[in-house]
Formats: C-alpha cells, structure tokens, sequence
C-alpha cells in the first residue's frame, strides 16, 4: 500500500499525458483509480501506471467509465448470437437475443460479454450479471479493472476476494515482475497488440508521474532481454469499431450530409451528432 500525493501527481500528468490541462471529470476519474490503489494490496506502480494508461486509451482520455459507443442493432450484429460470430457469442454467455446490446462494452477497460459481467459482478461483490449497468459506477469499474487485469487475489480495506478473474487469461504479473518490463505486450491483457505502443508510451508517463508523487519508490529494475522484433500492430480496434458504426449511421441517413467521407474512423462532433440523433428517434 502507497500514498499518492495528488498535489505533486496531477500536474505532472497535466503536461505530459494530458494537454496542458485537466477537467473535474478527469480528475474525479482519476482519484477514484488512485483511491482504490491506496486501499488495494498491490505494491507495484507499473501496474497501476499501466492501468491508468489502459483507461486513457480505453475512455477516450475523459478517465470516466463509459459505455461503449454503438446503435442496438450494431452491438447485436458484433455480439448476438445471431449476429456476425454465434459461436464465439454463446461461447461468451451471449445466448438470448438482446444480449449483444445489453452486455456490450462498460467501465474504464470496456467489460463486454454476459461471462465477463457474471464473473467480473461475483468477484466485485455486485451483480453486473443482472445489473449491467452498475459497471459505469466510477468504483465498481475501478474493482472490476483491478480484478480482471491481475487475476489474482484482490484484497482491499472494505473488500477482499480470492476468486480469480481474467479479462483474457493474462495479468499485469506475466509483464510487470522482478525480471520483466514489457509495456508493449501487456496489452494483450485486454486485447491483443491493438493500439500496444502508444498504450505503452501513456502508461510510461503515467508510471513516471507515480514515482515522483508517491510516499515509497516502488520502481523495478529494468530487465536487459534479447532484442526481438516487436509484432506487427493490428488495426486499432476502437477505429474499426467506429468506422462500423459510423457506415450504419450514414446508411440509415443519420448524418446531415450522408456521404462515405463520414466514415473515417474519428468519433467528432458530426458522428456524435448522428448518433444522438439515432437514439432520440427510438425515444
């Protein structure tokens, strides 16, 4: 257990993460990651550096818990079971229709599928199985990317479990250890090598702001592996996403200007738009 002085973390992180400035949101974000640091048993500030790095990636860099962006009939497409793969969907716990959309992605590390919400809820000590939603709980989500990144025995003041939970199989002990520093292939811990290296840099600014700013140094020895060839990074999976969505959007004459140049991959203000559009249509 460590102290975190947020006097000194936030405006290290304000000019080397962030864009020289951080909203409330942000920071109210971020204080309830470092909160259940402070309260967990884990020692290791690469882990946590890794984790707020993962966040950044996954919320957007708003470092709220979010849900993932997408209209019913495309969480249904890409996670039904009678959608574009059954087999791994049922294989997931998606088995009803309307489990696509209901257990799409949630929180600061986007939980997705109905095995993950059941197990992830019973290791956290809620029922995410029933309640889905109570994943975009600021605490919650904290618990559950606590969990589901170690896959280890979770022990914290006012909560502990000894039930394991994997997102993948993978935690940040196989890259972050005494003889292992891999910030690159520790994304597999949440999706393979997809947006690996800029993950990476983020979470390395994270961990440098966290040294400077805690009560113990927590800091491991770099390791001196043999040089190897890093894997070729696959297509940044929240741009494909979006560019799926983006396509239905401007088939379903969402845009005001319902052209391909809309499909782009950047979620901006038009698709924003668009999407919001959508959903006032169903009321």
């Amino acid at each position: 257990m460590s102290h975190i002085d947020r006097t000194k973390f936030f405006p290290l992180i304000r000019t080397s993460v962030f864009p020289g400035r951080l909203d409330q949101k942000q920071v109210d974000g971020m204080n309830i990651i470092l909160d259940a640091w402070e309260k967990s048993s884990f020692t290791d500030m690469r882990w946590l550096g890794y984790m707020l790095g993962t966040t950044y990636h996954e919320t957007a860099s708003t470092m709220q818990p979010i849900k993932e962006y997408g209209t019913y009939e495309y969480f249904e497409r890409n996670y039904g079971p009678n959608g574009r793969r059954p087999e791994t969907a049922r294989a997931m716990g998606n088995v009803n229709p309307g489990d696509g959309a209901k257990y799409c992605g949630r929180g600061f590390i986007q939980n997705t599928w109905a095995n993950n919400y059941r197990r992830g809820g019973e290791v956290v000590g809620v029922d995410l199985y029933s309640n889905p939603d109570l994943a975009m709980r600021p605490d919650i989500a904290a618990k559950l990317m606590f969990a589901g990144m170690t896959d280890r025995e979770i022990i914290f003041e006012d909560f502990s479990d000894d039930r394991n939970f994997s997102f993948t199989g993978k935690s940040l002990e196989d890259y972050f250890n005494d003889t292992t520093e891999d910030w690159y292939n520790a994304r597999r811990i949440i999706n393979g090598t997809q947006a690996a290296a800029a993950i990476a840099e983020t979470s390395k600014d994270f961990y440098a702001a966290l040294t400077r700013s805690a009560d113990i140094d927590h800091a491991r020895p770099n390791p001196k592996p043999e040089p190897v060839e890093p894997p070729v990074e696959q297509p940044d999976r929240i741009d494909v996403a979006i560019r799926m969505l983006q396509t239905e959007l401007v088939a379903g004459g969402w845009f005001k200007v319902n052209t391909a140049a809309q499909v782009d991959g950047a979620f901006g203000k038009l698709s924003r738009a668009a999407l919001d559009a959508y959903y006032r249509s169903r009321g």
